[in-house]
């Protein structure tokens, strides 16, 4: 963790905001390379006196603290790519440094990363690893240009250093200088990486601005035609010996400004389909990509994206603001994705308060074959206060149904989703009208655990607003059909009586303390189908991980779920014996909900790990249950 640093990079944030707000201005419509380096500038950061990790102190020159108004610009200047049409950037999936000096600890958590060589014990050699989310790419593309960029906070050493961007060639998760899975080591400590480098660069004293690290265009075009896997790059200083050179870049948990960028130069070769209102459409399965948008609307209220797969099958569904499927930086794909498990209906949706304009659907096959389903849904209906409401039909190919609903300032109510005939198994969500997207489970309210004919139900506090909330219905089962009610209730108010702290009168988490797979094996094992309470809170952190254990006698498919989970940042994983990860899912594109579905798991012992960062907090409680 980076602590002794943080009052230091947070005077140098007030600083430089005017700096960062110019700097967004500067990544529109680029394709950004540096044609020469930048002429090397006073740093507007009082400089750190310590390296992170708790080592011995470091002193430095102090550099002159510059007006603001007199700070440098950024070094970026456009690429000369003649007919390049787009410029995506693409986000991080995951990034780490690697310190020789400490071989075997996990800097996952860590917000920056040092880079070269630093001869006190706690460094020594020093890398870093990243690697970019390609899956938000899509597949009808011809890329022209790709390269990288760190944002540079600090420097050790001379007013030059040179770093080198490296192709890794194995898989990892919180990789440490030994180990790229706890527990499974590198063929080489340090990273397994192609030893020729893909690029190298100096770099400077200009702290708080961004460095570009390289052109990596062939690596970007191998990974995105799957002739190279996708495992990152990894950066590391040219000379990692003798006198000490560095220099310490963000990391994706420093700020989303600041990400690892990289940008990707494409042109869009694919069609695009445009889908009436409220009308489902059968298409065949997507030969790599398919591509939908719809006509503009008259009336700009709640309306959504829904795809339901064949049997067997796991098609994805993803939102763009733009008919090149391009992301803008910084790359934010919160709440436009939605990639539940196989056999699920898949949603985004789209709040009344989200920008007036077409949004541009895309539709990828993850695995199966077969025909599937997609459909544009607008308002429906308007539900106003309690009653009950419809019959409302959905029909054996429609995926979802859009409806509204404004209620009472702070009155708690019940929602139940009731079948008046027919087979159909329906789901619902209710969304915040803060809600500008939100992909399935990305809501305020959901229910879907009954089966074909089950009634649905969900409560919820409205909050202190009369505005719009967006719910949404829909199908998950193929050639069925129902008309139904939506029955909305007020929750009557109960008065508590809390006794005294003694008598302990609250909820007490009975798993902790399990922030390690060898606590959690000091409780009991999870069992099928039922549900586990907890608080995702840890007094001594700033996050929290909580580990349990279940064993499987026979190979079945095993469905993970984690439910009212209320914290900013979320990572639901299954761990084999050997704490090797099986499968993971994060709360990105539905901040209450992570689901994890593994199909024919072989018998054996397994972890779940529960991490949660940012709000925690002792009132909310999350419900874990683990079903095979």
């Amino acid at each position: 963790m980076l602590s002794d640093k943080r009052i230091q990079y947070a005077i140098a944030g007030v600083l430089i905001i005017a700096l960062l707000t110019g700097l967004q201005g500067a990544f529109e419509g680029l394709p950004l390379k540096a044609d020469s380096p930048p002429t090397p500038t006073p740093t507007l950061m009082l400089p750190p006196t310590q390296k992170p990790g708790g080592g011995p102190s470091v002193q430095r020159k102090g550099p002159t603290i510059p007006d603001p108004a007199q700070a440098a610009p950024s070094p970026f200047q456009a690429a000369d790519v003649g007919a390049m049409a787009v410029t995506s950037w693409v986000p991080v999936s995951q990034d780490t440094p690697m310190y020789e000096g400490q071989p075997n600890t996990s800097l996952a958590d860590d917000d920056a990363m040092w880079v070269g060589y630093y001869s006190g014990s706690p460094w020594l050699r020093e890398r870093g690893l990243v690697q970019w989310n390609m899956y938000w790419l899509p597949e009808n593309i011809t890329i022209s240009h790709a390269g990288t960029y760190l944002w540079l906070l600090d420097y050790t050493g001379p007013d030059s250093c040179e770093i080198a961007t490296h192709r890794v060639t194995n898989d990892w998760g919180e990789a440490t200088w030994n180990s790229r899975y706890s527990g499974v080591a590198w063929s080489i400590p340090g990273g397994d990486f192609d030893a020729t480098p893909l690029a190298t660069g100096t770099v400077y004293t200009n702290t708080d601005e961004w460095v570009w690290m390289g052109d990596i265009t062939s690596l970007v075009q191998g990974w995105h035609s799957s002739s190279l896997p996708n495992y990152g790059v990894l950066y590391k200083g040219t000379n990692e010996s003798g006198s000490d050179s560095d220099r310490l870049f963000a990391l994706s948990k420093y700020s989303s400004w600041q990400d690892p960028a990289l940008y990707v130069d494409y042109t869009f070769n694919g069609s695009i389909e445009q889908l009436p209102a409220n009308d489902p459409q059968t298409k065949g399965t997507p030969s790599g990509d398919h591509y939908f948008s719809h006509t503009s609307l008259s009336d700009w209220k709640w309306r959504a994206y829904g795809i339901r797969p064949p049997s067997g099958a796991d098609y994805d569904l993803c939102l763009y603001d733009n008919p090149d499927f391009y992301i803008d930086f910084p790359p934010s794909v919160d709440g436009k994705s939605s990639w539940w498990s196989s056999d699920a209906v898949d949603l985004v949706v789209i709040g009344r308060n989200a920008p007036q304009e077409v949004r541009y659907a895309r539709v990828m096959d993850w695995s199966g074959s077969g025909n599937y389903q997609v459909e544009f849904a607008t308002i429906l209906a308007s539900l106003s206060g309690s009653g009950t409401f419809g019959p409302y039909s959905i029909g054996s190919n429609s995926v979802l149904k859009m409806f509204e609903f404004s209620g009472i300032p702070g009155q708690n109510y019940s929602f139940t989703l009731q079948i008046a005939s027919g087979d159909a198994d329906l789901g619902m969500m209710l969304c915040d009208p803060s809600v500008l997207y939100a992909g399935r489970g990305g809501c305020s309210a959901y229910a879907d655990d009954q089966g074909a004919g089950g009634a649905e139900q969900m409560e919820y506090q409205i909050g202190n607003t009369t505005d719009w909330h967006g719910l949404v219905v829909w199908n998950n089962g193929a050639s069925t059909s129902s008309q139904f009610y939506i029955q909305v209730e007020p929750v009557v108010s109960l008065s508590y009586v809390y006794l005294p702290s003694v008598l302990r009168a609250y909820f007490v988490d009975p798993y902790e303390p399990n922030d390690r797979p060898s606590e959690a094996d000091e409780h009991s094992p999870l069992a099928n189908g039922v549900s586990y309470y907890a608080y995702a809170y840890d007094e001594n952190d700033d996050y929290d991980d909580d580990y349990y254990w279940f064993n499987l006698d026979t190979q079945t498919t095993v469905t993970v779920r984690v439910t009212n989970f209320s914290a900013t940042q979320g990572q639901l994983i299954v761990l084999d014996a050997d704490l090797k990860e099986i499968a993971k899912d994060t709360n990105q594109g539905h901040p209450s909900t992570m689901q994890l579905k593994i199909n024919q798991l072989s018998p054996g012992k397994y972890y779940v790990r529960v991490y949660a960062q940012g709000e925690l907090n002792t009132q909310t409680l999350y419900e874990l249950k683990v079903t095979w």
